[in-house]
């Protein structure tokens, strides 16, 4: 039922991004769906993360493609990496994310985590130059 919705809501917004793009989004719901790889009581895709997810990618700058992940609960997690800086965003619903940073600087490994509005997140991220994540 999760995967079907998901699918559905996509498809009423794929106007918004190219045919590849939605394939992919596809092919990332299906694996994020495979009983399979479930653990004990892991509950299916929330809609409202994956709405906030998409939104926020329609939205994002540059042209990077995050890994995706499910938590037990069934928010999405998106990762974005970039040599060993790691980004981590949890979305809680259409609108709130929490993330999380590890960053290398001058040997050190800086981390810092947080809660924000999608649309700040960016806006959080300048401290720690999230131009390498999003392929800016």
């Amino acid at each position: 039922m999760a995967l079907a919705e998901a699918k559905v809501w996509t498809s009423q917004i794929v106007m918004h991004m190219g045919l590849e793009e939605r394939d992919r989004y596809f092919r990332q719901l299906d694996l994020m769906h495979d009983i399979e790889e479930w653990h004990g009581e892991d509950r299916p895709l929330r809609l409202a993360s994956y709405q906030g997810f998409i939104r926020f990618m329609l939205t994002a700058p540059g042209k990077s493609k995050p890994a995706l992940g499910l938590t037990p609960k069934g928010g999405l997690l998106a990762a974005w990496l970039h040599g060993d800086d790691r980004l981590t965003v949890e979305f809680l619903d259409r609108e709130n994310v929490e993330w999380v940073v590890s960053r290398r600087r001058d040997g050190v490994v800086e981390r810092a985590a947080g809660k924000t509005h999608a649309g700040r997140l960016l806006a959080n991220l300048e401290p720690y130059d999230p131009a390498g994540w999003f392929g800016l």
